[in-house]
């Protein structure tokens, strides 16, 4: 159990998942007005150098393994308030980032010099929109159906 949620193993790939989870909805817009959020996420925007952005530890690797060619474009999906957005930005990517929440693409946007937008990456394939790449940091793990995310995902990939 693990909040309230019994928490199960899959025997093949030992991806452990609740059920149960993928029905409640969250409000992310009261996510992003923590003061956990507002602290790790909000500040670094105010308070880093957007190119130091890309030593955090989720995005590194990120750095070190993917070259691209001055501005191929890049989705990132979750945006948040766009801390990864901005690092690669600085880096040289045409950045686009998509949230679901208005607050966190109203933030963002106060900082960033490329689109933020709250939108699905199924409206940006219907609107036949394509990039380069696409990043999702810490989205599969709160979808339902991660397998139909990665293939919208592929339809948005030039």
């Amino acid at each position: 159990m693990l909040g309230g949620y019994s928490v199960l193993r899959c025997p093949r790939c030992s991806l452990r998942f609740a059920p149960e989870a993928f029905q409640v909805q969250v409000d992310y817009d009261r996510v992003y007005r923590t003061a956990e959020y507002e602290s790790e996420q909000v500040h670094a925007l105010e308070t880093t150098d957007a190119r130091s952005l890309s030593a955090h530890p989720t995005y590194r690797a990120f750095f070190r393994q993917v070259s691209h060619r001055p501005q191929a474009s890049l989705l990132d999906v979750g945006c948040g308030v766009g801390r990864f957005a901005l690092a690669a930005h600085a880096r040289g990517w045409a950045v686009t980032g998509i949230d679901v929440s208005p607050l966190a693409v109203a933030v963002g946007t106060r900082y960033a010099s490329f689109p933020l937008r709250v939108a699905s990456i199924e409206e940006l394939g219907e609107e036949h929109q394509r990039f380069d790449v696409v990043t999702a940091f810490e989205v599969l793990e709160h979808l339902s159906s991660p397998l139909q995310f990665l293939r919208s995902a592929m339809r948005v990939v030039q």
